[in-house]
C-alpha cells in the first residue's frame, strides 16, 4: 500500500488499497478461529488426565466445542468471501467489464454503487454480528475450561489476535475524522494509515514474542 501510494498515485490499482485495508479482517477471524482451535486442542488433552471427569461432562465439552467452532467458522468464511467479492468488482469487474451491471441490472448504475446501495451496509451488519458471536464464543470457552487452559495464558494469545485489529480500527476512525476536519486527500487518507500500520506490525511481533508465544518458555518447557 506505502509502495503504490507513494511511487504510483496515479496508477489504476489506487482504487484497490480501500479493499486492501479491509483485508486484515480476514487475518483477525483466521487468527481467532485459530485461537479457538489451540484451546479445543489444549482442554481436549487436558481433560482426559483429569481423574474426575464423567461423561456427562465429556458431552457438554463436545457439543460446546462443536457449537463454537461452527459459529467462528462461519464468521471465518462470510468475512473472506465478503472481501474477496468486493475485491473482484473493484479489481476485476470495475476494470475489465465496467459496464456488466449495467447489462444485468438494467440500470446506470456501475457494480460498486450497487454493492455500496444494496449489499455493503447488510453485509456489515451481518459480519458484525457474526464477529460479536464468535468473540463471545472464545471468551465462554475460555471461561468454561480456566482450569485447564490456565498453563498456556489464553488472555495473551486472545489480545494479540484482537489488540492489532482493534487499535487499528480505531486507528482509522480517528484518521477519517481527522480527514473530514482538514480536508485530506483520500491518497493522503490511506497512505498515513498504511504508514501507522507499518509502526503497529513490530510491536505486534514483539507482542507476540515476549507474551503470546513466549519463546524461553516454551524452550524451558521442552527441556
Amino acid at each position: 500500500c506505502v509502495r503504490i501510494l507513494k511511487l504510483h498515485p496515479d496508477s489504476p490499482v489506487i482504487d484497490l488499497i480501500s479493499v486492501f485495508i479491509e483485508s486484515p479482517d480476514i487475518y483477525e477471524a483466521y487468527a481467532l478461529w485459530s485461537v479457538l482451535e489451540l484451546f479445543v486442542k489444549v482442554v481436549d488433552a487436558e481433560s482426559h488426565k483429569d481423574p474426575l471427569r464423567d461423561r456427562d461432562e465429556d458431552g457438554s465439552f463436545e457439543s460446546f466445542k462443536t457449537i463454537s467452532i461452527q459459529g467462528v467458522k462461519m464468521w471465518v468464511i462470510i468475512q473472506s468471501g465478503a472481501v474477496a467479492f468486493k475485491l473482484i468488482l473493484r479489481g476485476v469487474v470495475s476494470v475489465y467489464v465496467p459496464t456488466l451491471c449495467y447489462h444485468i441490472l438494467g440500470t446506470c448504475k456501475s457494480c460498486m454503487e450497487w454493492y455500496e446501495e444494496s449489499v455493503d451496509v447488510a453485509l456489515t451488519a451481518v459480519t458484525f454480528l457474526l464477529c460479536t458471536f464468535a468473540i463471545m464464543f472464545v471468551f465462554y470457552f475460555e471461561a468454561g475450561y480456566r482450569n485447564y487452559l490456565h498453563g498456556i495464558q489464553p488472555v495473551w494469545k486472545f489480545f494479540g489476535v484482537k489488540g492489532i485489529v482493534s487499535v487499528t480500527y480505531f486507528q482509522w476512525l480517528v484518521i477519517s475524522m481527522l480527514a473530514t476536519l482538514f480536508h485530506w486527500d483520500s491518497s493522503s487518507v490511506y497512505l498515513t494509515h498504511c504508514l501507522l500500520y507499518a509502526l503497529w506490525m513490530p510491536a505486534l511481533a514483539i507482542f507476540h514474542a515476549t507474551l503470546a508465544y513466549p519463546y524461553r518458555t516454551s524452550c524451558a518447557s521442552s527441556d
